[in-house]
């Protein structure tokens, strides 16, 4: 069986993968295309390490192929001339024992889940049926599954013949029952929340764990895992498997299509194991500091969402909420784990150093001490709070990281190094004060805006086009009844600096003691400059985010929608503000230069890979658009055919 030419690519940059499915990339290694995804990764195979996986599009280029270009090698290139025929079976009948092996363990896993933990604990009563679902979510349907697996794969084996045995069957008739592992994936974040917070809440609970791990050498924690990892896993044995296959085997069909099946099943799951593998580092980087720190990496911090949005008027309201307590689709953003390593920190009045050690993450930044093993908090900072700069001392290997407390001389330990963290520092700053800027641009004020009051700055601050910024010492107008009080969250605040109004961090300045300055205590009547001031401001911000308005605030009569077709692309194309589905259906077909009928396609609305809604002919796509915006919704269109549309 022919195996497809692929597409080469030559990666332009290193790349060090972050998940078990990705591949690392040097700069000049040759990537063959297997697939290509709409979020811009690709599936490949390296040709310098043969290893299989996702990599970023944008960090390869396409290789243009010219007459001289040889065959390129096959990805999962099976039987070569250079390897004995004796070899490659030898080599599939041990990899097929290692499939029937590791199953065996894996199965003797599941069994002890199920018979040390889950039935004493629902014996005992020491865990309410709920907690008990909710940590062994569907366990008993997997096991089942498995254990037909290993029957089956155990009956193959045990009858091996080099020339007629296949696997690939097996795992194929298989495929649709192992679906039963995302419903696993889906609820695995929620069962080790479960699992937590029983150990805090019950000391029996706790001791029986710790008991039965003992007598099983294996923690509830790292079962529960071990569904996670099985997948994958199978993929590797079978792609291993179909390598040392003869194309004429007739296992060989058989086993490209259970590779092709479970693959399927990995992207499915890829979300989710990306999402369980960031919350366990995240939970052990909590545990690497000393008791008494607040890291509050597990409770998310004050997060901005939209609290109402009405799709008529399009008016919306925002309030900060505890993320824990806020429907899915209302937050905004989750906690994602970056990068950690050790900067130096310079001192500014002795000029002396000391060593650092900063974690990142999407939206915080730790800052502590190396105390023994563990680590002291020093900072707990708000990413959308900072401020970054090139170092006015040494810009190749030092830089300035401003926060609400302090303003940090840093120094890598090579230009490099350096590189590598502005970069993500400003990446995700960057992000953080975009979700501030989106917000704030949805926020109404109030007709009228009161009185203020007078504050002093504590430190510089470097802000953003909706952010103050003001040095040490000057006084700050806090304006709070411009907004909603805690519209954005109880951090932040209103207010106006060198005859600027915007938003700025309430931990940045500090309200004076009446005995040291009474003038400053005093309630601010703000001027008729003032209010204008705030006005225009407001005014500017509305602008520059409204849908239907240009910049100036003109009206606007046209729009740019974006368009998913079936296969991942996706076309950007202009559209009346006004028009129908139906009607930007046609612009789109018109656009694409096709002579199909456009009563033959509809719009969709997909939200993520799993809910979709067919939208009305007479709905207006750009309406449903800026809506989506308004309430931060990660959806898009795509288009279907009326024979297909769900």
């Amino acid at each position: 069986m022919a195996v497809a030419r692929r597409e080469r690519f030559e990666a332009l940059f290193n790349y060090t993968p972050h998940a078990w499915d990705e591949i690392e990339l040097e700069k000049g290694d040759i990537v063959q295309c297997v697939e290509r995804f709409s979020d811009g990764w690709m599936l490949g195979v390296s040709e310098r390490t043969s290893k299989a996986g996702k990599c970023p599009g944008n960090f390869l280029q396409k290789i243009v192929k010219t007459p001289e270009t040889r065959a390129i090698p096959k990805p999962l290139e099976r039987t070569s001339s250079t390897e004995s025929r004796d070899s490659s079976i030898k080599k599939r009948a041990n990899i097929a024992e290692e499939i029937v092996s590791t199953e065996r363990s894996y199965v003797k896993h599941l069994h002890q889940m199920q018979e040390l933990y889950y039935e004493p604990l629902k014996k005992k009563g020491l865990l309410k049926p709920e907690e008990l679902a909710t940590i062994f979510p569907n366990v008993q349907s997997l096991l089942g599954i498995n254990e037909t697996l290993l029957k089956d794969l155990d009956e193959r084996v045990k009858a091996w013949d080099a020339q007629t045995t296949t696997i690939g069957d097996v795992f194929k008739r298989m495929a649709p029952f192992l679906k039963l592992y995302e419903t696993y994936c889906n609820q695995h974040g929620t069962a080790t929340q479960m699992l937590s917070r029983c150990q805090t809440k019950s000391e029996n609970f706790s001791s029986f764990l710790k008991t039965t791990a003992a007598s099983c050498f294996q923690t509830l924690d790292s079962l529960l895992l071990m569904p996670i990892q099985r997948i994958p896993r199978y993929n590797l044995l079978l792609e291993d498997l179909l390598k040392h296959t003869p194309e004429e085997h007739p296992d060989a069909e058989k086993l490209t299509e259970a590779v092709v099946s479970l693959r399927k099943i990995s992207y499915d799951l890829n979300e989710n194991i990306r999402r369980i593998e960031n919350e366990r580092r995240i939970i052990a980087i909590g545990q690497l500091f000393v008791p008494n720190d607040s890291v509050d990496l597990i409770d998310a911090s004050r997060q901005f969402f939209l609290k109402k949005v009405d799709r008529k008027a399009r008016a919306a309201t925002i309030e900060g909420e505890d993320s824990a307590n806020t429907a899915a689709p209302h937050v905004y953003t989750s906690r994602t784990y970056q990068r950690e390593g050790t900067l130096l920190v310079e001192k500014v009045q002795s000029l002396k150093t000391v060593e650092r050690y900063f974690f990142l993450f999407n939206d915080l930044l730790l800052v502590a001490r190396v105390k023994g093993p563990t680590f002291k908090l020093k900072e707990r900072a708000v990413l959308s709070q900072c401020w970054l700069a090139d170092s006015v001392l040494d810009a190749t290997k030092a830089f300035e990281l401003g926060t609400p407390k302090k303003s940090y001389q840093l120094i890598a330990s090579s230009t490099e190094e350096k590189a590598r963290w502005f970069a993500d520092l400003s990446r995700c700053i960057s992000q953080q004060k975009e979700q501030l800027y989106k917000y704030v641009s949805l926020c109404t004020p109030r007709d009228s805006f009161g009185s203020g009051k007078k504050m002093k700055a504590l430190v510089d601050y470097t802000g953003s086009d909706v952010e103050l910024s003001f040095k040490a010492d000057e006084v700050i107008i806090y304006t709070p009844l411009v907004y909603e009080s805690g519209t954005v969250s109880e951090e932040w605040g209103q207010g106006i600096a060198n005859g600027v109004f915007g938003w700025f961090p309430l931990a940045c300045v500090v309200r004076p003691e009446p005995e040291h300055d009474p003038s400053l205590v005093e309630e601010y009547k703000l001027s008729v400059n003032d209010i204008l001031c705030i006005q225009d401001r407001v005014k500017a911000w509305k602008a520059k985010t409204s849908y239907g308005t240009t910049s100036d605030g003109a009206p606007r009569s046209n729009a740019v929608l974006q368009v998913h077709e079936v296969d991942g692309t996706f076309k950007s194309f202009v559209v009346p503000i006004n028009a129908t589905a139906k009607e930007a259906v046609a612009i789109l077909l018109d656009r694409l230069k096709r002579a199909d009928n456009p009563d033959h396609y509809v719009l969709c609305e997909v939200a993520g890979e799993q809910t979709e809604r067919r939208v009305g002919d007479l709905e207006q796509p750009v309406e449903l658009a800026s809506n989506w915006y308004a309430s931060n919704q990660r959806m898009k269109f795509l288009l279907r055919t009326r024979a297909t549309d769900t």
